[in-house]
């Protein structure tokens, strides 16, 4: 690996300079934490390494040809094979020195090859705000923008691709208004938002409160009879033992329960709990004593009272009169 810190040449600084001077630097620029870089098929890593060291290179003051050889310093990994293979030897080194921006450009090429650039662009290009709100956008813009720079070179093309992406909603707030820099049409498109999701709050407490009040029982009742027993049925399942079908996944014809309240040891007429399936006012169906079943409001015999009274029926002899002679 080219390290700062050893012999000159090979895009590291040239022969020429100063090896104390290399070493102070190399030392100062460790301190600053500089991040590795082991190579990447991910253009947006390379894009914040190369963005870091553009950063620390500006906080140490870093005279311009020592930026590379303290940039590959940090090459490790695959980009450490590819550094040796790809560095300038000596002679083409002092014939053509290599800058900080023309390895930056090599670097892109190896790293973020044109197809993925072309592929980048198109997603910025089409960036639209879609589900994410107001931040999520502006921090998905930004991310891909360095991928599409010549679309946003100016401030206003910035502004209008921005705003461009937004939501139709939020468009239709800012439609009064002319921006023409950036960071004015980002913060009133979040003004903006804000005021929709409460104006979007109040109407459904309202619509909640209006038609959503109501019960279950009482939304049930708004239902056609016909379309509740459609519902109803198509809740149900066939069963294969007693060839009918019920919304119970247990069947009480095969388990020998109460059709009424499901359990075991009686049938639903000698159920002793209310009969679920007759309205309230109804009385069930009982049996008497010697277990023959009685209409509901019929009392039984020995019930009966004393002063009821008796019916007599007479039989006679058919009228002689009124047979048919044939």
């Amino acid at each position: 690996m080219a390290a700062a810190g050893s012999g000159g040449g090979s895009g590291d600084g040239g022969s020429k300079a100063d090896p104390m001077v290399r070493i102070n630097l190399l030392n100062k620029f460790l301190k600053l934490q500089p991040p590795k870089f082991r190579g990447t098929a991910n253009p947006s890593e390379l894009d914040e390494w190369m963005r870091e060291l553009d950063k620390i290179f500006k906080t140490m003051m870093c005279p311009e040809e020592y930026k590379v050889g303290l940039a590959t310093h940090l090459f490790t990994g695959e980009a450490d094979y590819w550094w040796d293979s790809a560095k300038p030897s000596d002679e083409e080194d002092k014939a053509n020195p290599l800058t900080w921006e023309k390895h930056k450009e090599r670097m892109n090429e190896q790293y973020y090859p044109r197809d993925v650039q072309r592929a980048k662009e198109v997603e910025f290009s089409n960036l639209t705000q879609s589900k994410m709100t107001v931040i999520e956008y502006v921090a998905k813009f930004t991310e891909l923008s360095r991928f599409g720079r010549h679309l946003v070179d100016t401030e206003q093309r910035k502004v209008d691709r921005f705003e461009d992406g937004l939501d139709i909603e939020i468009r239709k707030s800012l439609s009064s208004q002319a921006f023409t820099k950036y960071p004015d049409i980002y913060q009133q498109a979040v003004r903006a938002e804000k005021v929709l999701d409460e104006s979007n709050a109040k109407n459904a407490i309202i619509i909640r409160k209006s038609s959503g009040g109501s019960s279950a029982s009482e939304k049930q009742k708004n239902i056609p009879q016909g379309e509740r027993m459609s519902n109803l049925s198509a809740d149900m399942k066939y069963c294969d033992y007693c060839k009918k079908r019920h919304a119970r996944t247990e069947c009480y014809r095969a388990t020998g329960k109460c059709f009424n309240c499901g359990k075991s040891g009686h049938i639903a007429i000698n159920c002793p709990e209310p009969n679920k399936r007759l309205p309230r006012n109804v009385k069930r169906p009982f049996s008497d004593e010697k277990g023959i079943l009685q209409a509901p409001n019929k009392k039984p015999d020995y019930d009966r009272g004393k002063d009821s009274a008796g019916r007599i029926y007479v039989m006679k002899p058919p009228d002689k009169s009124r047979r048919i002679h044939i």
